[in-house]
């Protein structure tokens, strides 16, 4: 499952676009520096990983259906390692309507 986009982020689940693109970017830069100064391979996959991680986790909140969606429900709902597309928005929408 997808970490809990917020605590990866390091952003409060009531901060504004602006503070969660911020620390994005302040984060990525982090693990782009690490990255550079990383010994290993192993080392070096690892951030990479990371990074994936945050870029999914900011490009699911910074959508804001798709943030609603994912505050109302969790982020259980969403696959991982993967990047939503329209289809799969408009499918989980669809299934959150039908529930609720």
């Amino acid at each position: 499952m997808l970490q809990d986009c917020y605590s990866l982020l390091g952003v409060p689940k009531h901060s504004l676009f602006p503070e969660i693109q911020a620390k994005y970017r302040q984060a990525m830069a982090d693990s782009t520096h690490e990255k550079a100064v990383a010994t290993s391979e192993a080392e070096q996959r690892l951030i990479i990983e990371r990074m994936k991680q945050l870029s999914e986790a900011f490009n699911l909140l910074k959508d804001p259906v798709t943030r609603a969606i994912l505050d109302r429900s969790g982020s259980d709902i969403f696959p991982t390692q993967k990047t939503l597309n329209e289809r799969e928005i408009i499918r989980i929408i669809d299934r959150q309507s039908a529930e609720g």
